[in-house]
């Protein structure tokens, strides 16, 4: 008898949050270090958790939202299916994060952080505002989403707001989507979004956003050279001159 012969039909391999329990494993270096550093530091303790690949924009992503598994996957471009699963399954056991299941009509699984994971927020916030002063060389072939901007104004702008800006609701509109800041009562929010109530709007790109927020250029020379465009009541006009005008430049940036 002929023996039967075998498909030569590559198998698919399987994606999402299923993949790893079927065999699939990460790359090798990107595997979860089994180890740790096995020093008694907190920064140690702290590496040892948070300090793979992919680990700390998977909280970024949170910090901004609960996420479903598929806006996790689009928001970090570059991330294979399978480390995405193998690190919130890591992030999960280390109890920063918790996954749970959203009832009908659209039923989903989401991801969101515990009150152990929004701990991290200060310091992610901390490293996102030193990172951002590191971005003078430009964007280059860098993907953008705004959603990453909310994150970046909180950690430039900080909590709390000058008495000199007052009442202000700001609306940026970056690359087609919008981002809004809001000052009340002496402290920021930054919110995913236009408002239909702001006192004025800005239009810019990513790079000069980010410059304005972070002090390295003045919003008048940005509106001088045309990258950015202000409308609205004087007052709100004032108020985001104002607001951008109190960030200091860095005092150093890598080369």
């Amino acid at each position: 008898m002929a023996a039967q012969r075998r498909s030569s039909a590559p198998k698919r391999r399987p994606s999402g949050p299923e993949s790893v329990s079927r065999g699939d494993s990460p790359p090798e270096d990107d595997a979860p270090r089994s180890r740790g550093y096995r020093q008694f530091c907190g920064l140690a303790r702290a590496l040892d958790a948070i300090g793979s690949r992919w680990t700390l924009l998977i909280i970024r992503e949170l910090l901004i939202s609960p996420r479903r598994y598929s806006d996790l996957k689009t928001a970090l471009p570059g991330v294979a299916s399978n480390l995405l699963t193998a690190r919130l399954r890591e992030l999960e056991r280390s109890g920063l994060v918790r996954s749970r299941d959203v009832p009908p009509p659209t039923p989903t699984r989401l991801y969101e952080l515990t009150p152990l994971g929004c701990d991290l927020e200060e310091a992610v916030l901390s490293l996102t505002r030193w990172g951002g002063h590191q971005m003078s060389r430009g964007r280059g072939e860098d993907a953008f989403r705004a959603d990453w901007l909310v994150l970046a104004l909180r950690a430039l702008l900080g909590r709390d707001a000058s008495p000199s800006v007052g009442s202000l609701t700001a609306t940026l509109h970056v690359e087609g989507e919008s981002v809004t800041i809001i000052v009340a009562e002496g402290r920021f929010d930054v919110r995913l979004g236009a408002s239909a109530d702001a006192d004025v709007t800005m239009r810019s790109d990513p790079e000069t956003t980010l410059a304005v927020a972070a002090g390295t250029m003045p919003l008048k020379h940005a509106i001088a050279i045309g990258r950015a465009s202000v409308e609205g009541t004087a007052r709100g006009r004032r108020g985001v001159a104002t607001l951008f005008a109190g960030m200091r430049s860095p005092p150093s940036t890598l080369s």
